[in-house]
């Protein structure tokens, strides 16, 4: 079974953003990330809905 991070990672990969810092709880996960700037800020919230789900 993948951890927690690793799923969030994939997850991270497959929309192109970068990781710049991580911290894992067992409950939940905190991330800042690097997003392209043409990105919409709507889409960047939308992600936190999909890694929760996946989770």
């Amino acid at each position: 079974m993948m951890s927690k991070f690793l799923r969030v990672a994939f997850i991270v990969a497959t929309k192109e953003y970068k990781i710049i810092e991580k911290e894992v709880m067992p409950d939940h996960i905190h991330l800042f990330i690097e997003v392209d700037p043409f990105e919409s800020p709507m889409d960047t919230a939308a992600f936190r809905g999909v890694s929760s789900l996946r989770l």
